[in-house]
């Protein structure tokens, strides 16, 4: 029997045997390049879904600076009050106006990207001029598998040694972190004649799970005022990146563990995260602009339609 099998074995394949065994080859190559289709489209599912969170997040800081501005004009707050909501008004607008240049800066590289590899017009406003990512399924965007841009874009040819382009991820974000932690802390109590500002500390956070750099961070807040500290510890840590990450049981910088051999999809995701840690660390500081100015809201028991004459352009 043993020698029978043996034979079986070893004998040569007829053409429909051939025929089968190539048949087999192409299914199975079939199958993996559907499954490698909808890996590449769950990119883009993901960065949908993250799209729909972060216009609800516009509108809901919208919210947050409409309230603001509803207290300013309250007919009940006195002189001094309406100082510390003026103040607090122009931040918030001034924050916001930061918050959607720093969005659209990551979106915009974005688009650059994709525009490389394939012509088109790949970005739309979102609302409020923050610019989304188009759906690339949809709008059928054909080299979404394309990891060669990427890794040339936001790391460059030494994955160790990130390029210029790559760098200016970190220091933008750096720079948003840093700005409206500022605008947040720095302001003069005037019934207790204290004025409270917020210098910010050089950290490095070398790696995902470094927490020493907090320790740093504590120092600077010893001259902000108990009540923004907490927001600027949340800031921090929700806008300080890691100088390296685990990839592959290898550590990598960020930018390379990021984008180095991440298709197209993957990384129109990963700036599509980015913006919406941006609007994440915008809705922290209004909140608690919000939450520090105590006036009521301004209320309206009726509302009446004017006419205005409008005028031919």
């Amino acid at each position: 029997m043993i020698q029978k099998l043996t034979i079986m074995a070893g004998a040569k394949e007829t053409p429909r045997q051939k025929m089968i065994g190539l048949m087999y080859l192409v299914l199975m190559a079939l199958l993996a390049m559907n499954v490698s289709k909808e890996v590449i489209n769950a990119f883009v599912t993901l960065s949908n879904n993250m799209e729909d969170q972060n216009l609800d997040m516009v509108y809901s800081n919208q919210n947050q600076i409409f309230q603001i501005n509803s207290k300013l004009n309250h007919p009940e707050i006195n002189a001094q009050d309406k100082l510390k909501l003026k103040a607090s008004y122009e931040k918030a607008v001034a924050i916001h106006d930061l918050s959607r240049r720093t969005a659209n800066f990551y979106i915009s590289n974005a688009g650059e990207m994709l525009q490389e590899g394939q012509e088109g017009e790949w970005l739309y406003d979102a609302g409020d001029g923050f610019l989304a990512i188009k759906d690339l399924v949809v709008h059928e965007y054909d080299r979404k598998d394309d990891y060669d841009i990427p890794t040339r874009l936001f790391v460059g040819d030494n994955h160790k040694v990130i390029n210029e382009r790559g760098i200016e991820l970190i220091t933008k974000i750096e720079n948003y972190r840093d700005s409206i932690c500022i605008m947040i802390a720095n302001f003069q109590d005037e019934p207790n004649q204290k004025t409270y500002s917020f210098v910010p500390p050089k950290i490095s956070k070398e790696n995902q799970t470094d927490t020493a750099y907090l320790f740093d961070l504590e120092k600077a807040l010893e001259t902000v005022s108990d009540k923004h500290k907490q927001p600027i510890r949340d800031i921090y840590r929700l806008l300080t990146m890691p100088k390296m990450v685990e990839n592959h049981g290898e550590m990598y910088p960020w930018q390379a563990g990021q984008f180095d051999h991440a298709p197209m999809a993957a990384a129109s995701a990963i700036f599509t995260s980015l913006k919406s840690r941006v609007l994440q660390a915008e809705k922290i500081v209004l909140n608690s602009l919000n939450e520090n100015n105590e006036a009521p809201l301004m209320k309206f028991n009726k509302i009446e339609s004017l006419a205005f004459p409008i005028l031919a352009i």
